[in-house]
């Protein structure tokens, strides 16, 4: 019996101090970690770097415009005649110089030969005059001058007769016109013979040689006005280019419009407009990118004007750029961006713009130093979309960290898991 309890007792002694030694092994209940310090106790915060160079940067600003020929005109007719032959059509590619319209000219030409006969009936009068008359030609311009008289007589008579005529209704006043227009003529005539028998009787004067030099001066003026007018008559190309659009037909009548466009596809003209934020950025001569939509390259051209004046409707300044079309791929009316650097620098560290921090209106990069992240402070310069320049705060070579930096905080304990040629 009394074994029996000492069994007993000793299975519970046992059961006791099995008890108390698991109780005594249990953990302590812990206070909350922070997933930084539970990144840290670990390995490490796993950060990716960059080991800081220098470099460039650009700032970019891209505009829109579409493509114009550089050089355009309407062609518009000089002279109000029937058109006699269009010798382009629409498309057609022709040199300076080329006659594209043909007008009338018979009545033209008629003028510039009575106007070259005219120049040389003056300069022969004037080569007699500086002669000098001989005795026959007096002679000769006495009897003309008889002639003259007599000629000029009947036509005042003819005409005292037929205006008495046509007080009575007898005649028209065409008729009465006509026979007057030669009663002038043949007045005019005998009155110009008689002073050229005054002058070939005296001699020539000085007075009169000045005035027939006028008078061939006079005819020669006349000859010239003539030429340009049949001139006038070929409707030619100003410039080399394309025929954009031919507006008359062969027979029509020419009026004071345009009946001929014609562009020059060999270089084209894009104007777009620059704010006032970026047009003290750019300048004349400067390379810019372009890039048309219908296109699968592109292109490189010039600015070539900037206008000072700010044009208040597109609030911008306008500027011109220029781009080569020798290879005619662009057609005016094409849409077109424009790329247009506005800023360069080299020489500075250059980092990935999303490797900077803003705090309180400063900015910092953190950098890995003996494993641990380093607050640097740092001043920037040139930024664009993707990288920033850092001009002070870290050197060359040093670990910037790029990825990971929500999790950093400085003096931390970071494991880099890329970059920085670990």
């Amino acid at each position: 019996m009394l074994r029996g309890y000492k069994k007993i007792i000793m299975v519970l002694l046992i059961l006791g101090i099995t008890i108390a030694a698991l109780i005594g092994c249990s953990p302590k209940k812990s206070q909350p970690v922070s997933s930084k310090e539970l990144a840290q106790e670990v390995t490490g915060i796993p950060v990716e770097v960059i080991r800081a160079e220098t470099g460039e940067i650009s700032n970019y600003i891209t505009l829109t415009g579409t493509a114009k020929a550089v050089k355009s005109a309407d062609l518009t007719p000089q002279l109000q005649k029937r058109v006699v032959e269009v010798l382009v059509d629409e498309g057609d590619r022709v040199k300076t110089g080329d006659k594209l319209i043909q007008l009338d000219q018979v009545d033209i030409k008629a003028q510039v030969a009575e106007a070259e006969t005219a120049l040389k009936v003056a300069q022969a009068a004037l080569k007699e005059l500086l002669a000098g008359s001989r005795q026959e030609e007096i002679d000769k311009l006495t009897a003309q001058v008889e002639q003259a008289k007599v000629s000029y007589e009947q036509r005042e008579r003819d005409y005292e007769r037929y205006q008495r005529l046509f007080e009575k209704e007898v005649i028209s006043k065409q008729q009465l016109e006509s026979v007057r227009t030669e009663y002038i003529s043949a007045k005019n005539n005998y009155k110009a013979l008689q002073e050229s028998l005054k002058m070939a009787q005296a001699g020539p004067t000085k007075e009169a040689i000045q005035t027939q030099k006028a008078n061939v001066e006079q005819a020669q003026a006349k000859l010239h006005t003539a030429k340009l007018n049949l001139d006038k008559t070929e409707i030619t190309a100003p410039f080399a280019g394309i025929i954009a659009e031919v507006e008359i037909e062969t027979g029509e009548m020419a009026k004071a419009q345009p009946v001929i466009s014609i562009i020059d596809l060999s270089s084209i003209k894009i104007k777009t407009y620059v704010s006032e934020k970026n047009i003290n950025s750019i300048e004349l001569n400067q390379s810019v990118e372009v890039d048309f939509n219908a296109l699968d390259h592109k292109l490189e051209g010039k600015i070539v004007n900037i206008s000072p004046a700010l044009n208040q409707e597109n609030l911008g300044f306008p500027v011109e750029i220029k781009v080569d079309n020798s290879s005619n791929l662009i057609k005016a009316g094409m849409y077109a961006e424009v790329k247009i650097e506005t800023g360069y620098s080299a020489g500075k560290v250059v980092v990935p713009k999303q490797a900077l921090i803003q705090e309180d209106g400063k900015s910092y990069l953190y950098i890995v130093e003996n494993n641990k992240a380093v607050k640097k402070e740092v001043s920037t310069g040139l930024t664009t979309t993707e990288d920033v320049e850092i001009l002070s705060g870290i050197e060359v070579g040093d670990k910037v960290i790029t990825v990971g930096l929500e999790q950093v905080t400085a003096g931390y304990e970071v494991r880099i898991v890329e970059g920085g040629g670990q």
